[in-house]
């Protein structure tokens, strides 16, 4: 049954059939593929290159309500507001709106505000716990290379393919008790 109180957004990937090594930068004027970065179910990294397919669409006859085409590169957060107030536009007030629901790349502070504030929703948001990883190992968490003492190497110059470091203790930007060891 169809009664447009409980919605769902998410995205999918929409792969471009153009070659993926380009000739020429790439144009972000908003309608140009680029190149773009999720995470599936597993957690694995997805990258293409096209664009993403912003879909709202009601949750229990999952009929496709409003359909926006962006570039890959774009955040999924940035479109959602879009997609629910042209939704609005389209529908008017033939639906009440109750339920929101997203995965986690919708998980930001001012998504749920509007949720709740500006649209009169509830809404179902996965955790994203973002920044809760643990860096590589030689790398901070800026992902600079560091010592074994966790002191920031500093850059020294490059040499063919491969960047230099120096130790910051011999420079004289750190007092590491191994010296330069």
């Amino acid at each position: 049954m169809f009664d447009g109180s409980h919605i769902s957004i998410d995205s999918t990937k929409l792969n471009s059939y153009e070659a993926t090594k380009l000739k020429k930068p790439i144009v972000n004027n908003g309608t140009n593929p680029n190149f773009g970065m999720k995470r599936d179910t597993n957690g694995n990294n997805i990258r293409w290159f096209g664009w993403k397919l912003q879909i709202l669409c009601d949750s229990k006859s999952v009929l496709p309500l409003v359909v926006l085409v962006i570039p890959a590169s774009n955040y999924d957060d940035t479109v959602a507001i879009s997609l629910i107030e042209q939704f609005f536009n389209n529908y008017k007030d033939a639906f009440k709106l109750t339920y929101y629901s997203m995965d986690s790349g919708y998980d930001f502070e001012y998504i749920y505000s509007d949720r709740i504030n500006k649209f009169n929703g509830i809404p179902i948001i996965a955790y994203n716990p973002r920044k809760i990883y643990t860096s590589p190992e030689g790398l901070d968490d800026d992902f600079n290379p560091i010592c074994s003492r966790e002191y920031k190497l500093v850059y020294w110059c490059k040499d063919e393919n491969y960047l230099k470091f120096r130790c910051s203790h011999s420079l004289g930007k750190c007092n590491c008790p191994f010296e330069m060891n």
